[in-house]
């Protein structure tokens, strides 16, 4: 190619580059976690006026999305299933437009629940097959002159034999021409010309090395002497078509990994050092973005073509593993792959470069595993051990503002087992001894600034703090003054110990009544007779009945009962012990929120339904959007619902990462009288709100429903009507629904989720019946 041919390319990009073109489970909030794709992305494209990425991913932002998720330009969601795959080598690869529908290729066997074999459509709500499907993974699909065409190393659509590229002619896929070799990569559209490459020989019977175009006459030529390496991308630019991929020479010519073709031939534009090209695509601004595996290379994954030579797009940032793909979109380039950090920040997936820097798109949220909860400032603090906040490391504490994470400071030097929120600030106990050298011994305060010592701290590790009846509290392993008390409060300005306290560790603290209640390894208090568990009056020790036979971890009030929980469980009435329901797994927290109790096991039982239990009447159910990955070590209430920390990494269809929320449906649950049970009554609240439960079923988040009517309607989740409902209650604004589980037709309805609408409302009341 002559001089003048070159000129005009860096000519092109010059005046290019001067003018910049124009979950889920609904309850289980991702608000502590929204970082990106976890997983490999192969594609962007937009579509319906958002980005979207496709890939082998699993999650996006807070949820599952299984290899494709939609960005609105603030927050990632999921849609529809995504894919399902024979092998772990699959999901989505490749993204167009056509006839107003989406079009997803790759390795696959379904999509949210449709089969389709490695290509289909989604419509903006459903997903749809086209045709059979082929018989291998699709590698490219592009639509050309109004007709959609697939290249691939299939062979076959259903019973018809397609070697490498199918054209969809409406209702089944037919071949273009024969492809000799393994796989299409890649399908462009030059002008009026469909131009195909990849890892082929021929085309049509004519040599093709990897690269071949049809002409206006519908026969197909070769590209000169093409590549002598596959190529995995197409990018028409200006009068010229770039080619990008794993080859060392085109048209016979040097060329790393990058060249272009016009009539009159081939030119280099070799990326030295780079590995295989995978994406081309116009920035932005006007260049070149290409993307790849160029860890030898100093352009680092992501390079500019700026008319005269590649750049980086950042001169110090870099991301941290191949890119695969790049595309423009709102003024910014979007550039994805299976890339984690960018520099020191996280970028999960997709980074956004702006001109200036590479951006994530989201926070990173929290990792590591949470073993203490307590509110904070119309937030939460959180304890453990190591932590990882938007992508900082800290160790001990981290705080949730309701937006973001926060860092506390130098952070302590060992694990946070326990917090309390009190006047002087938040306490923290553990097994830490220091903060930036500071001596602490065991509990800690933070005033906003630093952590304080608090006196001469407590010799031993600190496993439980309550604020209780204005007194913080501090139960642990620590043995404080000669009666050897594990048990202590503090006075303001030190620890006092109570009395001769527990013969042994303290693990768990709770209010009940006037009562101050510690749980724990211990046999006596002071004189008293105490297995496991004991009430403090604040003038001495109160045995409660003949104590417990299990060491309890954790403890909770609900009403006037209390409840204790480790190996079994067993509830206090005020004058005896009952035995609780057993739990599945030995337990590691309890809460009680709006009259639900809730327990957080150890591990996850071989039924696999998760580590979060709820009472219902005689029995642990599975929380119904299960929480799974590990344990939940802490339940504490927050707002009208509560969050849970621990071990786990996804809550329902939520990627959680250790901490979660569940937040109830619009109703004002703080205002709920403590669930009963009873007559299986479904109330459909007038003024006032309250739940009724049964043991045939339960009822969770209730939306508010203002009614008049007599009737209701019930439907399962596909919108099909259950049944008929009448109310017995007529002369009151309140109705009164009876359900006993049936159908129309008297017939048991499976367990799941169901809705009551009223006759006279579109609002309606979610049902989980639990069998």
């Amino acid at each position: 190619m002559d001089r003048s041919s070159v000129a005009t390319i860096a000519l092109v990009a010059r005046l290019a580059l001067a003018t910049p073109a124009a979950a889920a489970d609904g309850n289980w909030t991702g608000e502590f976690w929204s970082g990106g794709i976890a997983g490999g992305v192969s594609d962007l494209i937009e579509f319906q006026g958002d980005l979207y990425a496709i890939g082998a991913f699993e999650r996006a932002g807070p949820a599952r999305s299984s290899g494709i998720a939609r960005w609105d330009g603030a927050v990632w969601h999921r849609v529809g299933n995504g894919s399902a795959c024979p092998d772990d080598e699959c999901g989505f690869t490749r993204a167009t437009v056509f006839d107003g529908d989406l079009v997803v290729a790759g390795s696959f066997v379904e999509v949210g629940g449709v089969p389709a074999a490695n290509i289909a459509r989604f419509d903006g709500v459903s997903w749809h097959p086209l045709g059979a499907g082929f018989d291998d993974r699709v590698s490219a699909v592009h639509v050309h002159d109004g007709v959609l065409f697939a290249g691939g190393p299939f062979t076959a659509s259903g019973p018809d034999s397609i070697a490498h590229l199918g054209r969809w002619n409406g209702t089944s896929w037919e071949p273009v021409v024969d492809v000799a070799g393994s796989d299409v990569r890649a399908i462009a559209s030059r002008f009026d010309q469909l131009v195909i490459a990849g890892d082929f020989a021929s085309v049509d019977g004519q040599p093709a090395a990897n690269i071949a175009i049809r002409q206006s006459d519908q026969s197909w030529a070769s590209l000169g002497a093409g590549t002598n390496g596959p190529v995995n991308t197409l990018l028409p630019y200006s009068s010229v078509l770039v080619v990008g991929g794993d080859f060392s020479s085109a048209g016979g010519g040097a060329a790393e990994k990058v060249a272009y073709w016009e009539p009159s031939g081939w030119g280099a534009m070799s990326i030295p050092g780079a590995g295989a090209v995978s994406g081309l695509s116009r920035s932005s601004s006007g260049g070149i973005l290409a993307t790849g595996d160029f860890s030898n290379a100093d352009v680092r994954y992501v390079a500019l073509w700026s008319g005269f030579g590649w750049s980086r797009l950042v001169s110090t940032e870099q991301p941290d593993a191949p890119c695969r793909t790049s595309r423009a979109w709102q003024g910014a380039d979007y550039v994805g792959g299976s890339l984690v950090l960018v520099g020191d920040r996280p970028a999960a997936g997709v980074v956004r470069w702006t001109g200036g820097s590479y951006e994530p798109l989201d926070r990173h949220g929290l990792e590591g595993e949470v073993l203490a909860l307590s509110p904070f400032r119309d937030g939460l603090a959180l304890g453990g051990g190591s932590f990882t906040a938007n992508g900082i490391e800290t160790n001990g504490v981290v705080t949730w503002n309701g937006a973001e994470f926060f860092v506390l400071g130098a952070g302590l030097d060992d694990d946070v087992y326990a917090l309390a929120e009190t006047p002087e600030g938040l306490i923290a106990g553990g097994l830490f001894e220091f903060s930036d050298s500071q001596p602490l011994r065991h509990v800690a305060r933070w005033d906003g600034d630093r952590w304080h010592a608090m006196g001469e701290g407590l010799g031993a590790v600190v496993r439980a703090l309550l604020w209780h009846d204005g007194a913080l509290y501090a139960g642990g392993d620590f043995q404080l003054g000669p009666d050897a008390s594990r048990a202590a409060r503090w006075d303001g300005t030190q620890w006092v110990p109570l009395g001769a306290g527990p013969n042994n560790r303290i693990r768990c603290l709770a209010s009940y009544g006037d009562l101050l209640v510690l749980g724990g390894d211990f046999v006596i208090a002071g004189r008293e007779l105490a297995p496991r568990i004991v009430g403090w009056s604040g003038q001495g020790w109160v045995p409660l009945g003949r104590g417990l036979s299990f060491i309890p971890s954790a403890l909770t009030t609900r009403a006037s009962e209390l409840w204790a929980a480790g190996s079994e469980t067993a509830v206090w009435n005020g004058s005896d012990w009952q035995p609780g329901p057993m739990p599945p797994r030995a337990a590691a927290s309890l809460g009680s929120r709006n009259g639900e109790v809730v327990l957080g096991l150890l591990y996850e039982p071989p039924s696999g339904d998760g580590t979060l239990r709820v009472l219902d009447g005689d029995a642990w159910e599975p929380w119904p959007a299960p929480v799974v990955g590990g344990p939940v070590r802490a339940i504490a209430g927050f707002g009208q619902g509560f969050a849970i920390g621990g071990g786990f990494r996804t809550t329902g269809d939520v990627h959680s990462e250790a901490v979660a929320r569940w937040v109830p449906s619009e109703l004002d649950l703080e205002s709920l009288p403590p669930p009963r049970g009873g007559d299986g009554a479904v109330r459909i609240p007038g003024s006032d709100s309250s739940i009724a439960r049964s043991q045939r079923y339960r009822v969770l988040d209730p939306l508010r429903l203002v009614t008049r009517s007599d009737t209701a309607e019930l439907f399962d989740v596909s919108g099909r009507r259950v049944r008929s409902l009448s109310s017995s209650n007529t002369e009151r604004a309140a109705r009164v629904f009876l359900w006993d589980g049936r159908a129309e037709d008297g017939s048991n309805v499976p367990a799941g989720v169901y809705f009551l609408r009223a006759a006279d409302s579109a609002r309606v009341v979610k049902l989980v019946l639990v069998r």
